[in-house]
Formats: structure tokens, C-alpha cells, sequence
């Protein structure tokens, strides 16, 4: 409509009415998408930059998967499709995903029986997939479902693209971190083997102690879980399971 009258002639109050409209029309589209809207100088906050992420998108409804995608487009994500909880299992098992958007209410297998599954499937392996659940249920309901499913956030339906951005941004920043995280760890290796040849228990309490209150943060639990056993051997002078949980995390940790 904009455009139709935008191609007549106008007189000077026909003219203002049409640029009322064109703002009215843009800020619409902009609250149907979760743009934040731009100030006068045109200072806006833009699509986040999610370079060589890989992003799973997992609903029944094609239409909802549609708007994320869409919403995701320029962000230089790779995206990739699931319509139930037990086709994105078996996607996660064949790669490796920096996000789950993981819808919690379809048919097959839904979100919170997949969410379950999936952190059944890491355990043990050091890995943490980012599970962000969407629902359109009551928030405090889901979010405690969600929590207990083992999912690292809630998002309410209808899903706005600034509240998908800004969930996904908070993940990456903590991503960049990641290697770093795991090169040091890595570096911790010969210590710990060297404290368990002298039965150093102190080093090896202190050093399970560290772990167990870091990995989780980087979004590896199965890392804080070694930490907290190796902590509690050390505590108990007990030897014998050590060399395991170390040889656990050295294959955790590896390249």
C-alpha cells in the first residue's frame, strides 16, 4: 500500500500521512521479528555474527522452522533441519553442534525426551550440546522441565529474533573460549600423573577440586564430573580409581 501511493501525486499532507505510514509499517515487521529498532542517527544493533557455527533446528512445524532459519539467515550460521526429537538424535550423533533449538512438544519424540537422551548419549565423552528449549507452555512450568531434561535455556513461543540472537550470542561468547580452556587442561595431564606416581594427594584433591568447579561453566559437565571424583579419591587416600578418571580426561580433553 505504501508503495502504491507513494507512486501518485500527493499533496504536502497526503505526503506526510504516507511517511507515517511507511514507519508504522517498518516498526510492525521490526516487532513481528524482534529487530530492535534503529534511533535517528540509523544505531542499530544488527544480526550477531555466528561464523562457523553449526545451528540445529528441530520443530514438527515447517512454518516454525521456516521463521527461524529466516531469522538466522545473515548470520553466517550453518543450519541444519530435524522434525522430531529422534531424528535430531541421530543428527547429533553424526555431528557436532554448537546450538540446539529444540522445540519440546512433538510428535515421535519430543523435546524433553530427546534433551534426556542427548546428555544420556555425552556422558562420558566431554562433550556439551547447547540445548535451548522453545515452548509455548507456561514459562515456570517448562523452564523447570527443561532444567530437569538437562536443557541450558528457555525460550517462550512466539520466538522474537533479538531474544534468538542474544541466547545464542551469550553461547558463542563462552565457545571462544572453549579451546583454550581445553589446551590448559591438557597441559594439567603430566602434573596430575606425576602426583598420582608420588601419591601427592593434596595436588591431585587440589587439582580435581579446580576441575570439577570449571568444566561445567565451559559447558563441559562431563569434565566437572571427573574433577569431583578425583576429588573425592584424593580425600579418601583412594588410589585406585585415579589413573582411570585421569586417563578419562586426557580422552576428554584430546585434540
Amino acid at each position: 500500500m505504501v508503495e502504491m501511493l507513494e507512486g501518485t501525486a500527493l499533496d504536502s499532507s497526503q505526503r506526510e500521512y504516507v511517511t507515517v505510514l511507511r514507519r508504522a509499517t517498518e516498526t510492525l515487521i521490526a516487532v513481528v521479528e524482534g529487530v530492535p529498532q534503529t534511533n535517528d542517527a540509523g544505531v542499530g544493533t544488527g544480526p550477531g555474527d555466528f561464523s562457523g557455527f553449526r545451528i540445529l533446528v528441530v520443530d514438527d512445524s515447517e512454518d516454525n522452522r521456516y521463521l527461524i532459519v529466516r531469522y538466522l539467515k545473515n548470520t553466517g550460521a550453518v543450519i541444519d533441519e530435524a522434525v522430531n526429537g529422534a531424528e535430531a538424535l541421530d543428527r547429533i550423533k553424526a555431528n557436532q553442534y554448537n546450538a540446539v533449538l529444540m522445540d519440546v512438544e512433538m510428535p515421535v519424540m519430543d523435546g524433553f525426551t530427546a534433551s534426556r537422551a542427548i546428555r544420556e548419549w555425552e556422558h562420558g565423552t566431554g562433550r556439551h550440546t547447547r540445548i535451548l528449549a522453545l515452548t509455548a507452555r507456561d514459562p515456570a512450568e517448562a523452564m523447570e522441565k527443561s532444567r530437569a531434561a538437562g536443557c541450558d535455556e528457555l525460550i517462550t513461543k512466539p520466538v522474537r529474533k533479538a531474544t534468538l540472537i542474544q541466547a545464542l550470542s551469550q553461547g558463542s561468547e563462552v565457545a571462544d573460549l572453549v579451546p583454550g580452556y581445553l589446551a590448559r587442561r591438557r597441559a594439567d595431564l603430566p602434573k596430575l600423573r606425576e602426583a598420582l606416581a608420588a601419591q601427592d594427594f593434596a595436588t591431585l584433591r587440589s587439582m580435581g577440586h579446580k576441575l570439577s568447579g570449571t568444566g561445567a561453566g565451559y559447558g563441559l559437565p562431563a569434565l566437572s564430573t571427573i574433577g569431583a571424583a578425583l576429588e573425592r579419591a584424593a580425600r579418601a587416600s583412594d588410589i585406585a580409581p585415579m589413573k582411570g578418571l585421569i586417563d578419562a580426561l586426557e580422552s576428554a580433553v584430546s585434540e
